[in-house]
């Protein structure tokens, strides 16, 4: 029998080409990937800070609106009364711009109204321009139509009618409820 002399356990190593480590190349297209993903990231907030901006001037311009069409919205009397020059009546037809310094930027609020023939109604609409940071024109407009009734039949029409004689057993009022007595 042949004996043979006992091996010696050597711990695994890996074949030396494998421990080179990443080439330059590699390298370099990593970083390649690292700078095109933060360029992405960068862009990507900038058109989200200007995003948000241009929601701003479109908030601001809707809320200028929103106020000069209910002043629209507004009169006194149906015909001008010789008392109140000034004041807003039902039948006057207007056609009116002017300028606000907003917040944001500067708005050009334009206002119409319009009797419409036939009707007790009128067309109001108004329309605020701007010119936003990049240099666009940028347009909101509202239109509404507004009965002819004079506003103060309008709240009476909302008053509740009392009825007569009809009232709580404690004096409370009928929305209380019985176990809150």
């Amino acid at each position: 029998m042949i004996r043979r002399k006992p091996q010696r356990l050597q711990p695994w190593r890996p074949k030396r080409h494998r421990l080179r480590g990443a080439s330059l190349l590699e390298a370099l297209v990593a970083a390649g990937l690292l700078a095109f993903a933060l360029l992405a990231a960068l862009r990507w907030q900038a058109l989200a800070r200007a995003e948000t901006g241009l929601a701003r001037e479109r908030s601001e311009a809707t809320q200028l609106a929103r106020e000069a069409l209910e002043w629209q919205r507004t009169f006194v009397a149906l015909e001008p009364v010789a008392d109140l020059p000034d004041a807003p009546v039902f039948s006057r037809e207007e056609e009116a711009a002017h300028t606000v310094d907003g917040r944001t930027a500067t708005f050009t609020v334009r206002r119409r109204t319009s009797l419409l023939a036939g009707v007790r109604l009128k067309a109001a609409s108004v329309a605020v321009e701007w010119e936003d940071a990049a240099g666009q024109r940028q347009r909101v407009a509202l239109d509404t139509l507004v009965d002819g009734s004079l506003p103060v039949h309008g709240a009476a029409a909302t008053w509740a009618a009392a009825e007569p004689g009809v009232g709580s057993p404690i004096g409370q009022p009928e929305p209380v409820p019985v176990a809150g007595r």
